[in-house]
């Protein structure tokens, strides 16, 4: 029996089943779409954005600490002096025991740690090299040119060293 031949009736029920058919499947395709865009989202949001959090808090942390050894090298003043060391002493602080620690915690694969290891042994002799800008410009002890090398230097360390660091983790 062909199809032609067939009653109305019986040819509306297939096409009624076969529409209804992929509906159903629309259906079930969607939901499951749904249900994978869900456990995407959950882990951006479980994990992703702390990362990206922390990571911010580093650039905030070390770009507090840089401007603060800036303006303490290039003032006179002794309250502003005092005020940017205490400013780099709390950025390097909350750095050092709050950001970076918290960092670590949320890195689960291993080029992130890999990455992350990097970043560390970096933002060491950054840290270091802002020490020496702040204690130069909160002395006094050193002449124009001495304090724009140790500017430089640690403007050349994060631009080529952390920067690339931080936009990869």
């Amino acid at each position: 029996m062909t199809f032609s031949k067939l009653k109305l009736r019986i040819k509306m029920r297939i096409g009624f089943s076969v529409v209804v058919t992929f509906i159903l499947l629309m259906g079930l395709i969607g939901v499951s779409e749904l249900t994978l865009l869900s456990r995407e989202t959950e882990q951006l949001a479980q994990k992703r954005i702390p990362q990206l959090e922390r990571v911010y808090e580093i650039a905030i942390d070390f770009h507090t600490m840089l401007n603060s050894a800036r303006n303490a090298s290039l003032t006179t003043n002794p309250e502003v002096k005092k005020q940017q060391k205490s400013n780099y002493e709390k950025a390097k602080e909350n750095l050092l025991q709050n950001t970076i620690p918290g960092l670590e915690a949320l890195l689960f694969t291993e080029k992130g740690k890999q990455l992350f290891s990097t970043l560390k042994g970096n933002l060491s002799e950054v840290i270091a090299l802002d020490d020496k800008a702040l204690d130069l410009g909160y002395t006094n002890k050193q002449t124009e040119k001495a304090a724009m090398d140790a500017i430089n230097g640690i403007l050349t360390l994060e631009i080529f060293h952390v920067s690339p660091c931080v936009r990869a983790i």
